[in-house]
């Protein structure tokens, strides 16, 4: 009885490599662009979250102003609004202030230290008050706005920017000037 070991050949051996390396290639490439596109997915959302809940409180601001005096510069918001925790009038002011990591929003009510709202994100902002004037008869009408446009960046992530435009028109402002 003659015995024949069985085995694999050379050319065998180098055909299951070369798939097995196609497979392993294709599979890592497709978790590496899973990896950037979540990265991207999730830092997208941290910047509309960030403009969203400065819009919100911005309008919640603008919404207890009690007079019709709003100073908006480059870099600054200013205006009074009611406290309803303590019960008085004191000014909120809404900051653009440059650091060495970047743009930062800060807000300070009254006396207290200013707060950070978003942090290193602010590519640029703009805040521009309007007062429009409606001839209406027999009284003309008038609205007053707050039209703002905030660019935000992700630092060191290759992300497209983010972009929010909006007006704000606060409800007693308006009420008071007509």
């Amino acid at each position: 009885m003659k015995r024949t070991k069985k085995a694999f050949t050379l050319i065998e051996i180098i055909v299951v490599s070369a798939i097995s390396a196609v497979f392993i290639t294709t599979v890592v490439m497709l978790l590496i662009n899973f990896r950037k596109g979540y990265s991207k997915s999730e830092y997208s959302g941290i910047l509309m979250q960030e403009s969203a809940l400065l819009i919100a409180r911005i309008r919640t601001d603008l919404n207890n102003a009690v007079d019709k005096q709003i100073y908006s510069s480059e870099n600054q918001l200013v205006f009074n609004a009611y406290n309803n925790t303590k019960g008085i009038v004191e000014p909120i002011v809404y900051s653009l202030e440059k650091t060495s990591q970047g743009h930062i929003i800060t807000r300070k009510e009254g006396n207290e230290k200013a707060r950070t709202i978003v942090k290193n994100n602010v590519a640029s902002l703009t805040w521009q008050t309007k007062l429009d004037v409606y001839d209406t008869k027999p009284i003309p009408v008038k609205r007053l706005s707050i039209d703002f446009d905030i660019l935000l960046e992700a630092p060191n992530v290759a992300e497209k920017n983010f972009r929010l435009k909006t007006s704000i028109f606060p409800a007693r402002l308006n009420k008071q000037i007509n």
